[in-house]
């Protein structure tokens, strides 16, 4: 079999895992051949949550493939059997961590007859979220014909790197928050709205350093009424 040429990407995500993942018994590592080290690369993106690891690499041709293993390790040649396709792939995400580590991988390739010799090893850095905003919460601030809902909270304690922004979160529903505000500097207070109509909202925060976004602060909800419909036909006589 040909061998293997693997590349790596980091990625930072809040959805599970796009590859699910099953874990087999490790093999042996020295009944694999190694090949040269790759180029690792890193692409970065701004969402809440923490980071995966996007593995993508040339597969083998000939003869025929009939699936995939990805090895895994904290230190290079220690990978052991992370995953095991059934078919023939070319990409694998690992993950999400939302702490920071190095993590090495190499992979091979399956047939009738065996298991092809290792891929290149290749390893991502991957960096620690920074910590998530504590203790939110809501005050209803009342004003003629609407209202406005003023989030207070605590700063992520997150000191290297600096944080540099905050992300505000708001739903009608629990757990259905989608964003509606980011900071280009640290805050710990937002005002929401006005509201001229009854509704529930509910809202979560993060914070942005330069590794990324933090997870989510706790949950809060605000009740909202509705004011009373405008007076009409005001008129003025004079006396």
């Amino acid at each position: 079999m040909k061998p293997l040429a693997l590349v790596i990407l980091i990625m930072t995500f809040t959805s599970t895992v796009a590859a699910q993942v099953k874990h087999r018994p490790g093999a042996t590592q020295a009944t694999r051949s190694a090949q040269n080290a790759g180029t690792a690369k890193v692409a970065t993106s701004m969402v809440a949550g923490s980071h995966s690891v996007v593995l993508s690499w040339t597969q083998s041709t000939s003869p025929a493939i009939t699936g995939n293993k990805i090895y895994r390790g904290t230190a290079s040649g220690s990978e052991t059997l992370l995953y095991t396709s059934s078919t023939p792939i070319v990409t694998y995400t690992d993950g999400p961590f939302s702490t920071g580590a190095t993590y090495y991988y190499r992979i091979t390739a399956v047939n009738a007859t065996g298991e092809s010799g290792y891929s290149n090893e290749v390893s991502a850095a991957v960096p620690s979220s920074p910590t998530a905003p504590t203790a939110l919460a809501l005050t209803l601030l009342s004003a003629p014909g609407n209202h406005s809902v003023v989030l207070n909270w605590v700063q992520s304690s997150t000191t290297s790197p600096a944080i540099t922004g905050n992300n505000v979160y708001r739903g009608t529903s629990s757990g259905g928050e989608v964003l509606v505000y980011s900071s280009n500097s640290p805050i710990t207070t937002f005002t929401d709205g006005p509201y001229p109509d009854a509704a529930t909202y509910y809202y979560r925060v993060t914070a942005v350093n330069s590794n990324g976004e933090s997870g989510y602060s706790n949950e809060a909800s605000q009740a909202v009424p509705s004011v009373p419909a405008s007076p009409t036909s005001l008129a003025a006589t004079q006396q």
